[in-house]
């Protein structure tokens, strides 16, 4: 009674003839019942709640896969809000004990959907859901109208998060060992949040995308606006990228670079004095961490082409060009040249070493360009070298933490094969 009142939402729930609702306990539902499903969602309340934490362990996920058919999907919500990432670590470990894969979508920046799957890998996001006239009107309600806005809200699969995960060292929620039960409540009591693993999808570094062949790269138009960073940050990268090359201005409800884009216009044809040389550098800096990584590679290389003549370019220092070919090479996605020109610099520039942005950038392009080059020893060297003396691995960013835990797993995975 109480959940007809979000109707139209619900509106199917009450009106669809295939609809029947059932209360019940549902651990005691599935083992009276011997039907399989196509799809089986999950969506109890937070996990703090009082006896709700048993819904999230690998013997519940135990239980309900036994209903699923071979290409059947599971559909787990969480939460991030009053959470923390061991405890989305422990629950994600319990849905690997029963589904060997899994792909993880925001659905905005404090919730998450899991897909989970007893295959070995899920089929690709189809744009025939939009031939349902329902579901098309239901979809453009949320600013979702074709096949990209929703790749959009794609974070990563188990083959890019799973190390990323291991690294808290959280142990698999169980009811024999009830972690989240436990701990869920202490997150909440202390406003603790999960929110750091979508931002890996608005990276300085197109992390997801070079981890993760099947996350893809950015989108060529997006409809969607949302409160999702991936959709936030392209929207602003367009515009940015419009602006420097000279093209029509792109509506925009929140656009954080202006002053960049006018002093780098500004200075296209003229750049004298010092003083007017590092505020050009850092405006392109900027420019790098907000946009290269919501950029297809032609579009970038457009965008380098054209700052690379300016005023300032044409007279910049053989560190400076240093940066640009930096820059370029994340824009192509070149592993070999992002990896070698950012040890370069890490080694050259003692200024950068001196700005923390700089530096963090400076290895995660090294780390992250020997991953993509298949030389995980190399980026557990660049870290040994430039990061361990600075930072504990088990406090530095979600993007650098992403980067390490990759590098040992698939150090560790590649030194097992050899044996």
């Amino acid at each position: 009674e109480a959940a007809r009142g979000f109707r139209p939402r619900v509106d199917r729930t009450y009106t669809d003839p295939r609809s029947r609702i059932v209360i019940d306990d549902a651990k005691t539902y599935f083992s009276s019942r011997q039907e399989k499903y196509d799809v089986i969602v999950s969506e109890p309340s937070n996990p703090w709640v009082s006896g709700v934490a048993s819904l999230f362990s690998s013997e519940f996920y135990g239980l309900i896969s036994h209903y699923l058919k071979d290409d059947g999907l599971l559909v787990q919500w969480l939460q991030l809000y009053e959470f923390n990432d061991g405890l989305l670590a422990s629950i994600l470990s319990a849905i690997t004990t029963q589904f060997p894969n899994y792909v993880v979508y925001q659905t905005d920046n404090a919730n998450i959907l899991v897909v989970a799957s007893h295959r070995s890998k899920l089929d690709p996001l189809a744009p025939t859901i939009f031939d349902s006239p329902a579901l098309k009107a239901e979809l453009a309600r949320v600013g979702i109208n074709r096949i990209d806005d929703l790749r959009a809200h794609r974070i990563g699969s188990r083959a890019v998060l799973e190390p990323l995960f291991a690294s808290y060292n959280a142990p698999t929620n169980s009811d024999y060992r009830p972690y989240v039960d436990q701990q869920a409540p202490r997150a909440r009591f202390l406003g603790s949040n999960a929110q750091a693993l979508v931002t890996l999808t608005s990276a300085p570094l197109p992390l997801l995308e070079m981890l993760d062949p099947a996350h893809g790269a950015p989108a060529i138009a997006l409809t969607a606006i949302a409160d999702v960073d991936r959709v936030i940050h392209w929207h602003r990268a367009q515009r940015a990228y419009a602006l420097l090359l000279g093209e029509p201005d792109l509506p925009s409800a929140d656009f954080n670079l202006r002053d960049e884009v006018a002093l780098l216009n500004a200075t296209y044809q003229q750049c004298d004095g010092e003083l007017l040389t590092q505020s050009w550098e850092a405006a392109v800096f900027r420019i790098a961490v907000e946009v290269i990584a919501q950029l297809r590679a032609e579009q970038s290389r457009q965008l380098w082409q054209r700052l690379g003549q300016s005023a300032c370019a044409r007279t910049a220092s053989p560190l400076t060009q240093r940066w640009l070919a930096l820059y370029a090479a994340v824009g192509q996605r070149d592993g070999m040249a992002m990896q070698n020109e950012a040890l370069a610099l890490i080694s050259a520039g003692k200024r950068d070493s001196a700005n923390p942005e700089r530096y963090v950038y400076l290895l995660a392009c090294a780390m992250l360009g020997a991953l993509a080059n298949g030389q995980p020893q190399a980026a557990l060297e660049a870290w040994s070298r430039y990061g361990a003396k600075r930072w504990n691995p088990n406090t530095v960013n979600v993007h650098l933490r992403l980067l390490l835990s990759t590098a040992l797993f698939r150090a560790t995975e590649t030194t097992s094969i050899r044996h």
